[in-house]
């Protein structure tokens, strides 16, 4: 960077602004004094390059928070003229140098984001993730159908070493209740001991058979 240039950006907040009065005129929610003291105080400033006067441009946020970008020529008489002011754009932010990111911190934008690319090829935006879902409601949907890929079985995990099939089966409340009496006394659910007690009845009845 040349050295008139360094000394510009080094004097570019301490110059006496003036504020043409198509700034405000377009922008009325500005003041005059708002944007001297807001061009004051910048984060940043820059030179442009090629341009006679020399212009600089500066960034911050105004007394209402809001970030303004602004754009001032020397006047020679050591003073600036800021010929514009506005909400800051992302042509601006990208010219002063911010990185994507930055920017995207700054004021969001749709189309400002790490890059998501299909198999296909195709970079998703985005603007183009707000689109879909009203979309589907329209009844259009993007791309072709994938292979469906289940990774885990659903429902509880499987507590038992073999394949069980649910049965359903009517009892008395009074066998019902020993069952849920003998389950308590052993620490188990009523679905266990109802199995146990299956299990029992079932070997008795093979004993009886083959004795």
């Amino acid at each position: 960077m040349c050295t008139k240039r360094v000394r510009a950006l080094e004097r570019a907040g301490s110059y006496d602004i003036i504020i043409l009065g198509r700034v405000t005129a377009r922008h009325p929610q500005s003041s005059v004094d708002a944007l001297r003291s807001t061009w004051a105080h910048a984060w940043k400033y820059m030179t442009r390059l090629g341009t006679d006067p020399m212009e600089t441009m500066a960034i911050d946020y105004d007394p209402k928070v809001r970030l303004v970008e602004m754009i001032a020529f020397d006047a020679g008489n050591g003073s600036m003229i800021m010929y514009h002011a506005n909400n800051a754009q992302k042509k601006f932010l990208r010219e002063l140098g911010l990185s994507e990111r930055d920017i995207r911190r700054l004021i969001g934008g749709d189309d400002i984001m790490d890059p998501i690319t299909t198999a296909d090829g195709t970079v998703v935006t985005e603007k183009m993730l707000d689109q879909w879902p009203a979309d589907v409601e329209h009844g259009v949907y993007h791309g072709s159908p994938g292979k469906v890929v289940t990774r885990r079985r659903f429902g509880r995990p499987r507590t038992y070493a073999e394949p069980m099939d649910t049965v359903t089966l009517r009892v008395t409340a009074d066998t019902l209740h020993e069952a849920e009496q003998l389950a308590n006394h052993d620490n188990v659910s009523r679905a266990t001991m109802l199995r146990e007690l299956l299990d029992l009845g079932l070997k008795e009845k093979r004993r009886r058979m083959t004795a």
